[in-house]
């Protein structure tokens, strides 16, 4: 008798954990991800390398190369996740005092595997972290 009700009671422990279990969804972190969060998210640029002949050229050269004014160094980029668009605004230290803070809209997209980041269709930027 006494088997029997350790058989049940271990049929009914079983039974009640494959009931309370909790089914786990894993999302991976990808870099759209990373870029705008659950809806959207901003970033400032911190640091611009420019990559000539496999040689790294450093901040203040590549922004002379592309000449990237100083009112132009702390944009704000918001990348939205609903229809990959990119929304670029006026930093602090505004190019036009007098234009909308919104500068322009584009579209975005990134390629997980090799990190690369496309906005409006131009050339990748890779991404690093």
């Amino acid at each position: 008798m006494k088997s029997i009700k350790s058989k049940y009671w271990s049929i009914l422990f079983i039974v009640f954990l494959i009931a309370c279990k909790e089914n786990l969804e894993i999302k991976p972190a990808t870099y759209s991800l990373l870029l705008t969060g659950e809806e959207s998210k901003s970033w400032k640029q911190v640091s611009f390398t420019f990559k000539f002949n496999d040689e790294d050229v450093d901040d203040i050269d590549a922004y002379l190369v592309y000449g990237i004014p100083e009112c132009a160094r702390d944009e704000v980029y918001k990348y939205l996740r609903e229809g990959k668009q990119l929304e670029v605004y006026q930093g602090d230290k505004k190019c036009d005092p007098d234009g909308d803070d919104l500068l322009f809209r584009t579209s975005w997209d990134v390629i997980n595997a090799n990190a690369n980041l496309f906005i409006g269709g131009g050339d990748p930027f890779v991404l690093s972290l």
